[in-house]
């Protein structure tokens, strides 16, 4: 597709958008009344902007609405909360603290599920889903949101704890991948990560088909849902995807060039699990099944798990044969309990 085309339905998306996107309501947990029914609203931020280059700092006047829907579940468990006694510590510092980071579409009911595992055993959680437009379109820009999420944990006196994580598809990486960028590059002090759960992940990056644009545009129509977009909201925004990223990748794909989606310093999440996360320490625990259409079993088992083994890395596997992407929880319940509680005890 010639270049100019592009160009000129970019530019027609963008007015239309800018036209027709009325405000939606959508929950945050920092402006939440005391009335669960009640929603806060706001004008939503257009998922038509396309930013290039890494950005260090926000602009004052650029804060308050790009953190507008910022908004996390944090739960500390006191030691009397505890019913096994094995898993109580009086010390609450010595108290495991886990990342959830969710899969894009998730919402904290689903996250709830998986929180409750952990607070079963004396674990304190903290479930974080990263906004669509992050994922999709603006993901230079999610350092910014994990460096709001290591100042909540400095606020809340957790980051000196035993920290696990446990990262749900790519996008759950992308979250950690952001807060790895922003400790190395603006002086954070490290989190004291004692393990990383990879729950159907990491994938390969999109090969560009065009059948790949087309189940990518879908997951995005399905998280425009849960970010509280109207319907008219939710095809402008698919349609500024299929035109900044779904066509141009079939081209650059084309042109015998790397798909341009879900980048953090030009590092797709799954390739910054595969190459990066192998030099740490910690142990890792990898859950999936052969029947996930999202992430190739071979794959995993090729390039990720093989290369860890070789390296001396100490993982553990928690495999299946027939489960759906990231949701081992509803069809083996008991076991995931049980490899998850014992990973971190």
């Amino acid at each position: 597709m010639n270049h100019r085309i592009l160009l000129t339905l970019r530019r027609q998306c963008s007015v239309s958008l800018s036209r027709n996107l009325s405000t939606c309501m959508i929950h945050s947990e920092k402006s939440a009344s005391t009335n669960p029914k009640e929603k806060s609203s706001f004008n939503v931020f257009s998922p038509g902007k396309i930013v290039h280059e890494q950005e260090e700092f926000l602009r004052d006047d650029e804060k308050e609405h790009f953190f507008r829907d910022f908004d996390y579940k944090l739960r500390t468990i006191k030691p009397d909360e505890v019913m096994n006694k094995k898993f109580r510590l009086e010390d609450t510092k010595l108290q495991p603290l886990i990342l959830i980071f969710g899969w894009a579409g998730a919402n904290h009911k689903n996250i709830e599920k998986y929180a409750k595992i952990y607070h079963e055993a004396g674990c304190s959680t903290l479930s974080y889903i990263i906004p669509s437009r992050f994922i999709f379109l603006e993901t230079i820009r999610v350092p910014h949101l994990s460096e709001r999420l290591l100042q909540e944990l400095k606020k809340h006196n957790l980051h000196e704890r035993p920290i696990y994580m446990h990262n749900f598809s790519d996008t759950g990486i992308l979250v950690y991948q952001g807060m790895d960028h922003v400790i190395k590059q603006k002086g954070f002090p490290p989190l004291n990560i004692k393990g990383h759960i990879f729950d159907s992940c990491p994938a390969p990056i999109p090969k560009g088909t065009i059948s790949q644009v087309f189940l990518f545009m879908g997951i995005y129509w399905i998280c425009c849902g849960r970010d509280g977009y109207s319907l008219w909201q939710r095809i402008i925004a698919c349609k500024i995807f299929l035109m900044e990223r779904g066509f141009i990748n079939i081209w650059r794909r084309l042109q015998g060039k790397e798909v341009n989606i879900s980048l953090i310093n030009r590092t797709w999440s799954g390739d910054f699990c595969r190459d990066e996360l192998i030099k740490s320490n910690c142990p890792e625990l990898f859950i999936y099944s052969l029947s996930d259409v999202y992430l190739p079993y071979r794959y995993l088992e090729e390039k990720v798990l093989k290369s860890r083994r070789e390296a001396g890395r100490e993982i553990y596997v928690q495999k299946w044969k027939k489960s759906p992407h990231v949701e081992h929880l509803k069809h083996h319940k008991k076991r995931l309990y049980q490899c998850s509680a014992k990973f971190y005890v």
